[in-house]
């Protein structure tokens, strides 16, 4: 083999060979966001105890999502 070619397989056959090594390196799932999807319920209550009920809080990609489900409340 000649001094060029070897100047040029050697470094193709390491490229591929990482190339190869790299696109076998993973399972293929992506990792969640950190803090995506977790979720908080806070029970509302009145002065006397009695639960008026829930707030959901849900992180998300942009923020945070909250949800009221109340009854009994004064207008």
């Amino acid at each position: 083999m000649t001094f060029i070619w070897k100047l040029v397989l050697i470094p193709a056959a390491l490229s591929l060979s990482l190339l190869l090594s790299l696109a076998c390196g993973g399972d293929g799932e992506k990792e969640p966001e950190a803090g995506v999807g977790i979720t908080a319920v806070a029970v509302i209550m009145d002065a006397a105890g009695e639960t008026l009920g829930t707030v959901t809080l849900t992180q998300g990609p942009q923020g945070v999502l909250v949800s009221a489900d109340l009854r009994g409340l004064p207008p």
